[in-house]
């Protein structure tokens, strides 16, 4: 008697129940699809992912601020929204858009797209983009934001992470270009290189 016969007696479990199921290889799965129909599963699911991925962007679209229409967080700095810009239309632009998305969605697109348009005018001039984060969050939670990124970056200083402490410190500097402890911190942080 076998092992798996026998802990099939002891559990009282038909042996059946301890067999591995069987995988279906390549050449099991073209002749169980045709191409055709393997193709469209495939062509399906890329764009239920992409549609997952074009939702949330324009239920931001009602949003008021324009560092949310773009996915970024208020304290955001120029490189960071020209990066995400770029990342944003290369994204949605019409050729990179599987056609079902592109005929499904084709004036919500175009709408992002202008929306998307518009914030970049915005944000991309640091007194308006200034004067709209004041507006949106006003001047006492600006510095104490400031305050709390150049504890974080003097806390990523001290562990050696190099990235971290740059991105706070760069954020910082957007949200009060004269910190002077940002301007000693990046000196601690070129020093440490």
């Amino acid at each position: 008697m076998t092992a798996q016969k026998k802990r099939s007696q002891i559990a009282g479990l038909p042996e059946e129940s301890h067999t591995r199921p069987t995988r279906i290889g390549p050449a099991a799965r073209s002749r169980a699809f045709d191409t055709g129909t393997w193709k469209s599963i495939q062509s399906n699911e890329a764009i239920l992912e992409f549609e997952l991925e074009v939702r949330p962007r324009l239920a931001r679209m009602a949003s008021e601020s324009r560092f949310a229409l773009m996915g970024l967080h208020w304290s955001a700095y120029r490189a960071l929204i020209v990066r995400t810009y770029r990342e944003e239309r290369t994204r949605f632009d019409t050729a990179s858009v599987p056609l079902p998305i592109l005929v499904k969605y084709a004036s919500e697109l175009a709408a992002y797209r202008k929306a998307l348009d518009s914030a970049w005018m915005l944000l991309e001039n640091e007194p308006t983009r200034r004067a709209h984060r004041d507006w949106l969050i006003g001047p006492v939670d600006i510095a104490d934001s400031a305050d709390m990124y150049v504890r974080r970056a003097a806390c990523a200083v001290d562990r050696g992470d190099r990235r971290s402490a740059s991105d706070s410190l760069l954020r910082v500097l957007e949200l009060d270009p004269g910190n002077s402890d940002a301007r000693v911190l990046g000196a601690r942080l070129r020093e440490r290189q």
